[in-house]
């Protein structure tokens, strides 16, 4: 399988991500998700980006160079080799698999009795649960950000502008030290403002053909308009949380949006932390694990 066919299997699905089997050796190799198309389409587009420059000598050079400090996978396995496997049995502990969620792995493979992939336990179906669930969860639950024992997010905050391009914004993502899932982007002209949030889910939006690279090199805040069908909000969105809002409240905005992460701003809408989806699972198991014992993996799972 190809890479642009794996993307559709993605999008068609709507996953964010998925175990890779390989048939040669039968067993899974790995995983590849939304970030590995994103790294592709950065890479075509230096290469399309390359090919369009009008001197011969020039234009071959430049296609060399990125070639030369590029890795250009062909197929899926390529890329998913790079990346672990995580996986349990049908029978494991749940403690265990939210404790592994916690720490920053986003997808945990269930193997049944044959050794295959049967369903998919995700940062996002846990917390779909607990947010069917929160009556029946801690008091914990009801405490303001800011009271939390655990410091809630991180800071700084990277951040990008609506006039930034696209393809600026997916390579802070991709290509710094710590790899986003998604950026806060802000208005400067509105003294940086939060007015909304692009995520790596977003590259869906490309598909996998060349001709949608130019798309690369659109605004943000153009990209965003386009994708939600409408012009991105200029005040505080549904992103945004204070430091008097709930742990439960987090819970909902993240469940309601569908997106890994909330930003903590202050009183003038300017992001101070990222609060992902890993923060909000630390925080809710806190150092009592009983309340996670108490979900099942049938509980969670997404098939």
């Amino acid at each position: 399988m190809t890479i642009p066919e794996a993307h559709s299997v993605l999008v068609e699905n709507n996953i964010f991500g998925a175990p890779v089997w390989d048939a040669p050796s039968s067993r899974y190799i790995g995983t590849l998700d939304m970030g590995d198309i994103v790294e592709l389409f950065l890479t075509r587009t230096r290469l399309t980006d390359a090919c369009a420059i009008a001197d011969a000598r020039e234009r071959a050079l430049k296609i060399a160079e990125v070639v030369a400090s590029e890795d250009l996978p062909q197929t899926i396995e390529d890329v998913a080799r790079s990346k672990p496997f995580v996986f349990v049995v049908e029978n494991a502990r749940m403690d265990v698999v939210a404790e592994a969620l916690a720490q920053g792995v986003h997808m945990i493979a269930v193997l049944g009795n044959n050794g295959r992939v049967g369903s998919v336990i995700t940062q996002s179906s846990v917390l779909k649960w607990l947010h069917s669930n929160v009556d029946h969860l801690p008091d914990r639950l009801d405490s303001n950000v800011n009271e939390l024992p655990l410091v809630l997010g991180s800071a700084p905050v990277t951040t990008v502008d609506v006039r930034d391009t696209v393809e600026h914004a997916f390579r802070l993502m991709r290509e710094g030290p710590t790899h986003f899932s998604g950026l806060p982007v802000v208005n400067k002209e509105l003294d940086g403002i939060i007015v909304g949030n692009l995520s790596l889910r977003d590259i869906r939006e490309f598909g996998v053909h060349a001709d949608r690279i130019p798309l690369m090199h659109e605004t943000v805040g153009h990209f965003l308009s386009h994708i939600h069908s409408r012009e991105i909000e200029v005040h505080c969105p549904a992103v945004c949380v204070s430091e008097t809002t709930t742990l439960a409240n987090v819970i909902n905005r993240l469940a309601i949006s569908r997106i890994h992460r909330v930003y903590l701003c202050d009183a003038s809408h300017h992001p101070t932390r990222a609060i992902t989806l890993s923060d909000v699972l630390r925080a809710v198991m806190g150092e009592e694990r009983p309340v996670i014992q108490e979900i099942t993996n049938a509980d969670v799972i997404s098939k």
